[in-house]
Parts: C-alpha cells; structure tokens; sequence
C-alpha cells in the first residue's frame, strides 16, 4: 500500500473515530462495544502509520503545536475532566514548543498542570510535570511543585478537513482540525480548530 493509499485510509479512519467520540469525552461513560470499537480503529491507525517513513506524515513529535487543544476522548478511570460530581472543560494549552498546560476549567476556576515536553524519537515524548496551580477569577490561589514524568507515545497527529453535512459533527462549511491522538499510557483524542 502506498503512503498516499494509506493517508487515505487513516483518514476515513480518523473520521469514524470522530464520529464515534462525539457525543461523550469521557470513555468510561460509553457502553463496553462502544469503547472497544474505539480502541480498534485507534489500533488501526496506530498500524498503519507505524509503515510511514520517519521523515515524512509519520514524525508525529516535530509538528508544530500552539495554542489551545480540546479534549475529544479519554478512557481513563481517573479522568482529568471532573471536580468532585462537576464536569468541566479538559484543554491541553500551548506556550511555546516546549512548555505546555493540560487545563481544566469549571466556571471561574481554572486548574492547570504545568509541563515540559522532550522528542525522544518520531513517536515519543518524555514528559516532565512541573507545577499544579489552580487559579479563582484569573488570580492564581495555589501553586505547587511537581515532579512527575512519562513517557507519553504519539499514535497520530495531522490535520484533517471534513465538510459539513447532515450527518456530520461538523455543520456549516469545511472546517480544518488538527487531530492528535496519544497513549499517557491512557488513550487521549485531542483537537484544535482551525
């Protein structure tokens, strides 16, 4: 198969796996087949793309991030999305091509764990936790030290265009995203919007 069959297929794959994250984030709230066909078609992609040559669609660690990046999907039990019984909103923010946040944001409160990533190769990067700080109203109430690190292994990123349609999450005109899709080791889908 060739690199452009392949780029094809990934991408049917990528817009299935969006059509089926759509209408909940959090994977443990999803019934058993659902979460196992996720996990299929994430298995898909991850073996196709494991055949793209290094210096080509398959560096997934070098593309250039920025900005802020919602969370489609996650199948963790300890889900970064809640506060007690309260579900907010999951981000993950970028400073710069190192530094970066993962966010949660309920209302005025916002908790953010500060991080340095590191390329270790085409697929991995190592991840250093640095802060846990959680602000009220824009004004930072706690901040502390942290020391944890992973490995976090990149199973896609690139952009997609889907148009929009009646069967589709996305209505209106074309919309560009940015998709990424990570094993923590816990399977995170993320996006940015173009």
């Amino acid at each position: 198969m060739s690199t452009t069959d392949q780029s094809t297929s990934v991408d049917s794959l990528i817009t299935k796996l969006l059509e089926l994250t759509k209408d909940e984030t959090d994977g443990t709230k999803l019934p058993r087949d659902h979460r196992e066909e996720i996990q299929s078609i994430v298995q898909q992609i991850e073996d196709q793309t494991k055949e793209f040559p290094p210096d080509s669609a398959g560096d997934f660690t070098s593309f250039p991030l920025e900005g802020e990046h919602r969370l489609i999907y996650i199948d963790s039990k300890r889900t970064p999305q809640y506060l007690g019984p309260f579900k907010g909103t999951t981000t993950q923010y970028f400073i710069d091509e190192e530094n970066f946040q993962n966010r949660l944001t309920l209302g005025p409160l916002q908790i953010a764990l500060s991080a340095k990533r590191k390329v270790m190769d085409s697929k991995r990067m190592k991840i250093s936790f640095q802060s846990f700080g959680v602000n009220l109203f824009g004004n930072e109430v706690v901040k502390k030290e942290t020391k944890q690190q992973g490995v976090w292994k990149m199973v896609y990123v690139g952009n997609i265009t889907r148009s929009g349609d009646e069967n589709s999450m996305i209505a209106g005109n074309e919309k560009r995203m940015l998709i990424r899709i990570m094993r923590t080791p816990s399977l995170y889908i993320l996006a940015k919007d173009f």
